[in-house]
């Protein structure tokens, strides 16, 4: 990836220019040219990253309030690393596999299924079979399909289980197999050739692809699972969890009888209510130990920095349906927490791929920080009306960005610029990370370019 504008301190690449171009730049214009739309993301980018590094230099991210907000994404990285480790890494598709999958995939099959948790019934059960027994012969106390069930390729998980199944004949019943702490007989009573004729060779090849892929995925990530979380048991403060439960069921109470509220809709927990949950659970249990980790317990305070990321939204805000939902959320967190400890202990934090995806997003946030800092200045020093301060803040940012520009010596790749290809489409694009976590792509860019109207010599041509 070629440099397309330097800084004294940093760089941007044309791949990091067009990822966030077409990715996270949902506010493009249909009305303008291409040219214009490049040059006017362009000088978004160069403010955002002018910005990051005079809130670096003025040491305005080592606030704790700057170190919450990274937290989870930094935290998001390093686990989908680990998962990257301990399941992507270990799932080897053959040719053969894909061979294999694409002729079953053109199949549809119809099974009758027996099924118990008794081994020793299941194979008393195979013996009747085998001596002639029909299915309506069978003790009733063995589980089984009324009618015949439709499976397709990918249907089932395990995937021992389905090839068993599509090697039988039709008429035919497998011998026991054990799956998901179960006994299963399958009995095949016919089999169809599915009807894809709109779909390509390479289409059914990347289906059956993404089909194992998933699976095997799966069945590795419930491995790694039960191997770091079933030996432990952790547990919660329960006084403080009583009293964050009560506070929030009386605020999401109190917004579902607002007379003004659709009903229809589900009620929120918004950033705003932390204002009232500090004060109903005492700000001083928010620094306490909350999840009792034997080394290193979070306090309530950390537990609720991934919120903003797994939000709730319910239509039932009485205090059993809430205890429910931050059951289920302190669950997730202690996991993400044992993940994120583990990494960790492989030192994968400091991998360099790692640190250049956090560092994205640091960079988004701490122009976002240098921005608030701009504005919280003027309007504590400046006695006008929230207009002329809107005024003069928008008036001093393009004066602040236009002296960064030179400030930090600034050169743009015109002639790499003008051959950059980009989406005219509006797209903001979700990346599902490992073991459960998602994030834009990239963090979203607002349009941001009136500032280089303030050079005395354009930049560019």
């Amino acid at each position: 990836s070629d440099t397309l504008v330097k800084f004294s301190n940093d760089i941007i690449t044309s791949d990091q220019y067009l990822n966030r171009c077409d990715f996270s730049y949902p506010l493009k214009k249909n009305n303008i040219s291409e040219d214009s739309l490049k040059k006017e993301f362009l000088f978004s980018l160069i403010a955002e990253k002018l910005w990051a590094a005079e809130c670096e230099k003025m040491n305005l991210d080592t606030s704790k309030g700057f170190q919450s907000v990274l937290y989870p994404v930094r935290k998001f990285f390093i686990v989908d690393e680990l998962f990257n480790d301990e399941i992507t890494s270990k799932i080897k598709i053959t040719p053969h596999d894909i061979y294999d999958g694409m002729s079953k995939f053109r199949e549809n099959l119809k099974l009758q299924i027996l099924s118990t948790t008794d081994s020793v019934e299941i194979y008393h059960v195979y013996d009747l079979l085998s001596s002639g027994k029909t299915l309506k012969e069978l003790p009733e106390k063995i589980s089984r399909t009324n009618e015949p069930i439709e499976i397709i390729f990918g249907q089932i998980q395990d995937e021992n289980a389905e090839n068993i199944i599509y090697k039988l004949s039709a008429g035919y019943f497998s011998k026991p197999v054990s799956s998901s702490g179960k006994w299963f007989i399958f009995k095949l009573i016919e089999r169809n050739k599915k009807d894809i004729i709109d779909l390509s060779e390479d289409a059914i090849r990347m289906n059956v692809e993404q089909i194992i892929y998933r699976r095997r995925s799966s069945v590795l990530e419930n491995r790694f699972r039960d191997s770091l979380f079933s030996p432990l048991k952790i547990e919660t403060n329960g006084e403080i969890f009583k009293k964050l439960c009560s506070v929030v069921s009386e605020i999401l109470t109190d917004r579902f009888n607002d007379k003004n509220w659709d009903t229809s809709k589900a009620v929120v927990l918004y950033q705003s209510d932390l204002d009232r949950i500090f004060k109903g659970v005492g700000e001083n249990n928010f620094d306490k130990p909350f999840i009792l980790f034997k080394k290193d317990p979070l306090s309530l305070r950390e537990s609720l920095l991934l919120l903003p990321y797994k939000p709730f939204k319910i239509k039932d805000p009485s205090l059993n349906k809430i205890v429910n939902v931050f059951k289920s959320y302190f669950r997730y967190v202690i996991e993400q927490e044992l993940l994120y400890r583990e990494a960790v202990k492989n030192n994968i934090q400091y991998r360099r791929n790692v640190q250049e995806k956090i560092s994205i997003w640091k960079k988004s946030f701490q122009a976002g920080i240098y921005s608030s800092n701009v504005w919280n200045s003027l309007s504590k020093n400046t006695l006008s009306t929230p207009d002329k301060t809107k005024r003069l803040f928008e008036e001093t940012m393009e004066k602040n960005t236009a002296s960064l520009f030179g400030k930090y010596n600034v050169q743009i790749n015109s002639s790499l610029l003008q051959d950059l290809k980009i989406s005219p489409l509006n797209t903001f694009t979700i990346q599902h990370l490992g073991f459960g976590n998602e994030l834009p792509a990239f963090p979203v860019i607002v349009p941001y370019f009136e500032w280089i109207f303030r050079l005395t010599k354009n930049p560019l041509p």
